[in-house]
């Protein structure tokens, strides 16, 4: 039953024929795909013909419409056994689709694919030939479907507990259900089978966190969405938005009903199950542990690989092969000695360019009998068995990315560290209530260099050798560089009774015990899986800090269409000293002001032009021009300040920010030139064009630039900033336009020369505002967010705002006032 909460959604886009392979809505379509048939040349070709039932109705038990696909064999009228893809992707939403958003493609080749699988699913070319139907599912609000989307949880559960029935009715179906896949299609596996619905008989969740809470998007108590923004913007579509993790967090950032709604309990699965995990998820590992240690079923096997999810699902043939053996005992009933398969096997990791070692088969895990050792941080940066003899203090700055305290260990003989580590800290700190901390397990050579593991087969990939990858190629898709602990430390209370291990704490995050600044406390902190291999000589490293695991880019699309802040082209790591977010106070500074005299400048000369018009009026008009065609001398270059914002924001994305924002001055300085000897009104007239297009780059690039205009435009709130900014400019211009001839009219009587110099006030104000309201603003956020448990929220933008506009509505109004009644404000 779904909890009793409110939840809130967000919205999402819908779905669009030819977009993540939508083909649009067509119940009751059926077609058939000869033998042989391809999406591609280059795609996996069937070896079997299939028949597709495109958007098959089941109605839940409260009456929503849910939409399936199903994908079965047309060669016999014997039943089948049928296998569920449950996520919120869109049943048509491919690999094929995603992975060229990712780095190398994974891996995958296109030849590996059909094109027919549903995106972390199975698929239909190599599993109907098996014997297999497929279906795939749109779950509530996906696609077609009715309702809002729920993310896992009570009602996914209960939705995936009705269509589990209702295909096992199905006059094809010999009324055994199973479910593969993996991430989202392993998580949803869980819920659904810890309802126990009598015709599932089987999952294989491969890689599948089992609570969102500890294990995504608020890991230790530090919140975090993770990939689930892109995937929300990219990915899902539906009618009526999906769960908005961040709104739910900002309302409660502690465990509350909707919180615990997210944690699977593992101990009612009941089925059996073949697990797959790895060391490098840095999602899923422990969803795949707790399955194992909690699932009372003995008919459960787990199985730890090396590789990247996506790459063994599509690629490692022997994985898919071995997958049918389990699912042919128990959705077919054959008796295929499939229970004499090790129950336990694990990938022990060599890091650098060393293979992982496969297969290995251990008796149970945790290892029985591991020698759980207690090592010491030691002064110099050491790791030892023997406690310091003296209190020491060892910091790090936690406002610094890349600020660590980092100890080693060298083994003077070979090891092996397989199991869950645990980190047990003395912390504090001096300025604030609240800390959170981050501890990496890594391995480091005998030269003391640090290693990573590569997570698919060297030859599989475009290098020869970790080293040849390209600094932007190098992902957390494709790259493993440790095991990673994390906590908030006002949630560091223990609930032992619910730990699944005595090295990995439960932390229940029910409630925040703030810190008074400098006081030390103690942390335990669960750090996933360690499986790696030490020759002598070779060290584990353990650092504590800030950007300790570099948050590497997963997906490659992203990079142009997801609104972030990004560094310039040509900063390699967020800590160099090229990154101008780290540069020193001085040049930022001059930065800053170089900016602000760009941005007054050209406004001035574009807006403020109205002083100038009684100059030209006389020669213009004597030429032919009539008032229309003279007040276009500032109206019409303010129109492509705007074309200038439209072009230069996509180009500084492409080629980045500085060679625009220098070609942009460069601009502005020649067509001011050009005004300045105009010899007539259309030269004079096009240089003023050309002048507003270099000027533009005063709203574009030295604010914050908005990556994707199109997409964001029309959310409320920046639909709310793009009208003010235009109101601005508009009353602005209107100033620009009327104020010479007022002042120089009676009472006032000022000359041509003396209205001119009006325009100084936008200058001094310019330099003023500008960084006032820039620097001042990012410390009213950052001042907001530690009062609001260190959650941004972007209204605060908002706060800096008030004095200007409420100034501006009451200077436009008696700059009104006095243009209407002269005689009473002289």
């Amino acid at each position: 039953m779904p909890i009793p909460i409110q939840i809130a959604y967000k919205p999402i886009g819908q779905p669009e024929l030819g977009k993540n392979n939508y083909q649009g809505f067509t119940p009751g379509k059926t077609e058939v795909l000869p033998t042989g048939w391809q999406l591609a040349s280059d795609t996996r070709p069937l070896t079997s013909p299939i028949r597709i039932d495109h958007d098959v109705e089941i109605v839940v038990r409260d009456g929503c419409r849910l939409y399936v696909d199903v994908y079965r064999p047309d060669t016999s009228s014997e039943k089948v056994p049928a296998i569920l893809a449950w996520s919120c992707y869109g049943k048509k939403y491919s690999a094929l689709s995603m992975l060229p958003m990712t780095v190398w493609h994974c891996c995958v080749s296109r030849g590996d694919l059909s094109g027919l699988e549903k995106f972390e699913g199975l698929d239909p070319a190599r599993w109907c030939a098996k014997g297999y139907a497929l279906v795939s599912v749109d779950g509530r609000g996906t696609g077609n479907s009715d309702g809002q989307i729920p993310v896992m949880g009570s009602q996914d559960a209960e939705d995936g507990y009705d269509v589990v029935e209702a295909v096992a009715r199905l006059g094809w179906c010999n009324g055994a259900v199973g479910m593969a896949g993996n991430s989202a299609l392993a998580i949803s596996q869980w819920f659904v089978a810890a309802l126990n619905p009598p015709s599932l008989k089987a999952i294989a969740p491969w890689e599948g966190m089992g609570d969102l809470f500890r294990e995504q998007f608020v890991r230790g108590g530090i919140f975090s969405m993770s990939n689930f923004d892109l995937i929300t913007k990219e990915i899902i579509k539906g009618g009526a938005g999906v769960e908005d993790f961040a709104e739910m967090y900002r309302r409660c950032p502690t465990a509350n009903a909707y919180w615990k709604d997210k944690r699977v309990d593992m101990t009612k699965i009941r089925i059996p199950a073949f697990i797959f995990g790895s060391d490098v998820s840095g999602i899923h590992t422990m969803g795949s542990v707790r399955a194992w240690l909690e699932i009372p079923d003995e008919r459960k096997w787990l199985k730890w690989s090396p590789y990247q999810e996506w790459f063994e699902l599509y690629s490692v043939h022997e994985s898919n092969e071995e997958l049918a053996v389990f699912f042919d005992r128990y959705l077919k009933g054959v008796e295929n000695g499939w229970e004499k398969t090790p129950k336990v096997r694990w990938s022990i990791l060599q890091f650098g360019d060393t293979k992982a070692i496969d297969d290995v088969v251990l008796e149970d895990y945790p290892v029985p009998n591991t020698e759980y050792r207690d090592m010491y941080l030691q002064s110099g940066g050491k790791l030892g068995s023997e406690p310091h003899k003296e209190a020491a203090v060892r910091e790090y700055d936690s406002e610094k990315f890349g600020s660590v305290a980092e100890f080693d260990y060298t083994f003077t003989e070979r090891a092996r560290l397989l199991g869950l580590p645990k980190a047990e800290l003395y912390m504090s700190c001096p300025e604030n209530d609240d800390l959170c901390v981050f501890v990496i397990v890594r391995k480091k050579d005998k030269d003391g260099k640090v290693l990573m593991h590569l997570n698919f087969p060297v030859e599989a990939t475009p290098v020869k050798c970790i080293d040849e990858i390209p600094e932007k190629q190098r992902a957390s898709l494709n790259l493993h560089q440790g095991s990673v602990g994390q906590l908030r430390a006002s949630h560091r209370q223990i609930d032992e009774s619910k730990s699944i291990h005595p090295q990995f704490p439960f932390h229940p995050h029910e409630v925040e015990e703030k810190i008074p600044p400098g006081e030390i406390v103690k942390l335990e902190i669960g750090i996933w899986n360690v499986s790696t291999d030490f020759e002598v000589g070779e060290s584990v490293n353990v650092a504590v800090g800030r950007g300790i695991c570099n948050v590497l880019d997963s997906y490659t699309k992203f990079r142009s269409t997801w609104l972030e802040l990004r560094t310039p082209e040509g900063c390699k790591r967020p800590d160099e000293k090229v990154d101008p977010l780290n540069l020193s106070p001085w040049r930022k500074f001059v930065f800053v002001m170089l900016c602000s005299v760009f941005s007054s400048i050209g406004l001035s000369m574009v807006s403020g032009f109205g002083g100038l018009l009684s100059f030209y009026i006389p020669d213009y008009a004597a030429a032919g021009a009539d008032y229309a065609d003279i007040t276009a001398l500032m109206t019409y270059p303010s129109m492509f300040m705007g074309i200038g914002n439209i072009v230069s924001v996509p180009v500084a994305l492409a080629i980045g920010r500085r060679p625009v924002f220098m070609l942009s001055t460069l601009l502005l300085m020649f067509s001011a030139v050009l005004c300045a000897f105009a010899k007539d009104y259309t030269w004079h007239f096009s240089s003023r064009l050309v002048l507003g297009l270099a000027a533009g780059q005063s709203e574009a690039l030295v604010p914050l630039m908005v990556q994707a205009m199109a997409q964001v435009l029309f959310f409320p709130n920046v639909f709310w900033a793009f009208c003010l900014n235009g109101l601005t400019i508009g009353v602005n211009i209107a100033i620009g336009t009327t104020y010479a001839a007022v002042i120089e009219a009676p009472p006032y009587n000022w000359s041509e020369s003396a209205a001119s110099y009006v325009n100084a006030g936008q200058i001094v104000t310019a330099l003023v505002a500008l960084p006032a309201l820039g620097t001042g603003s990012d410390k009213l956020i950052k001042w907001r967010a530690r009062r609001n448990g260190g959650i941004h929220e972007p209204e605060n933008r908002l706060l800096p705002l008030v004095f200007p506009v409420s100034v501006g509505i009451v200077a436009a109004a008696i700059y009104g006032e006095a243009c209407q009644h002269p005689e009473r404000y002289h």
